[in-house]
């Protein structure tokens, strides 16, 4: 009883929503992964005063947050003993127009329709993630989200600009690029003490040495100081100080956000795709490295048994047509450019170094007019993994 007046104390002061019943809680004891552990209350902010006043509320009575966007991640992220701070249902807004390839949003938005609001303006999010009908903005941040076009456009830090967020004594904090990191250093709060925390953490040799290599793309392995290291004041010629791509991939454990500034692509003007035919699945994977010279876009692996059962699938079996033989694996090289003849000759190029290399025995070719499935472009074909 007197948990639930604890909660109902809550709900009284804000305009969302605050569940303790035994069926809520169980709905969200559970995400797309395997795991389930029964939190204790699940609220769902309408607003920013909301996120403030959630805060402050589990700080003072010492009750961990679990940020919750769609719940598409399979590593149980947004399931625990917390309270769930669900931001899916209110915080759906799309905050602002589009502004020098720019958008402002709130963390409940949805991956494809925010890329059906920009395109308008022939203009992407630039991670294609296979949950993007349902995934958000928030999960998508919390989890550094890649997509299968990661080979050209890196994750989502390298495309978030600026965050509003609320830190963990209910205060609010806008992170984003610094001219002047010594002012940040020098003020007073816990915004400061964030500022001067991570700047003494931050040990270039120790990073260097432990962090994974620079060059793998998904490299999620703790919080990002070696992406602070390589910026500005600690490499002279990096992009300016700024704290919310660092907070991409800490998984709401950080603070809660409210929204996000973030960096837009043009659409591909053209794209095909080469369908690497293999007689042998580690071959295809070898084959992997040979092709990153020829930067592609995305380069997606189809082993046999995704292949046998697109047979007696009858939706699927239509977009077999591009199939020769009896492959054990497929690689789809998914190629973008400008200039229809320089993206022609660009595939001519790299199959030419795959025979010459002895990789592959078929090499058909799909262009975009040939897409598979519907013209909306959910088959692989067109994307570059099955939808």
């Amino acid at each position: 009883m007197k948990t639930n007046n604890l909660y109902k104390k809550l709900e009284q002061s804000i305009a969302g929503e605050v569940l303790v019943d035994l069926a809520s809680r169980r709905l969200y004891a559970t995400d797309a992964s395997i795991y389930q552990e029964m939190p204790r209350a699940v609220v769902r902010p309408k607003n920013k005063n909301d996120c403030i006043k959630i805060v402050k509320f589990a700080h003072q009575h010492h009750i961990p947050l679990i940020p919750r966007a769609a719940g598409t991640s399979t590593a149980g992220q947004c399931v625990g003993n917390g309270m769930v701070v669900d931001v899916s249902r209110y915080m759906t807004q799309i905050l602002s127009e589009i502004k020098n390839n720019t958008i402002r949003v709130q963390p409940g938005v949805i991956l494809d329709d925010l890329n059906d609001f920009v395109s308008q303006k022939n203009l992407i999010f630039a991670q294609n993630i296979s949950t993007s009908n349902r995934c958000m903005m928030g999960g998508m941040i919390g989890n550094n989200a890649c997509g299968s076009h990661s080979l050209l456009y890196g994750t989502t830090r390298d495309h978030v600009i600026e965050m509003e967020t609320v830190l963990s004594d209910g205060s609010v904090a806008r992170f984003g690029p610094l001219d002047e990191l010594e002012n940040k250093l020098k003020q007073a709060g816990l915004e400061g003490d964030i500022y001067r925390s991570i700047y003494h953490a931050i040990d270039t040799e120790s990073i260097k040495k432990h962090y994974p290599h620079p060059e793998i793309i998904r490299r999620n392995t703790g919080y990002a100081l070696d992406y602070l290291a390589n910026h500005q004041p600690w490499n002279k010629s990096g992009k300016p100080f700024n704290l919310a791509p660092f907070l991409c991939g800490s998984e709401g454990t950080l603070v809660l956000l409210t929204e996000a500034t973030l960096q837009l692509v043009p659409i591909p003007k053209q794209k095909l795709l080469i369908c690497v035919h293999f007689v042998d699945l580690v071959k295809s994977m070898r084959a992997t490295v040979a092709m990153l010279p020829h930067n592609p876009a995305a380069i997606e692996l189809i082993d046999q048994r995704i292949l046998e059962c697109t047979k007696d699938n009858l939706e699927q079996s239509r977009n077999r047509f591009w199939i020769q033989g009896n492959p054990r694996a497929v690689l789809v090289i998914e190629l973008f450019d400008d200039e229809p003849s320089v993206l022609e000759q660009r595939a001519q190029v790299l199959i030419q170094d795959l025979q010459q290399r002895g990789l592959g025995y078929a090499y058909p070719i799909i262009r975009d007019e040939q897409r598979l499935g519907t013209t909306q472009g959910r088959a692989w074909a067109a994307d570059g993994h099955t939808q």
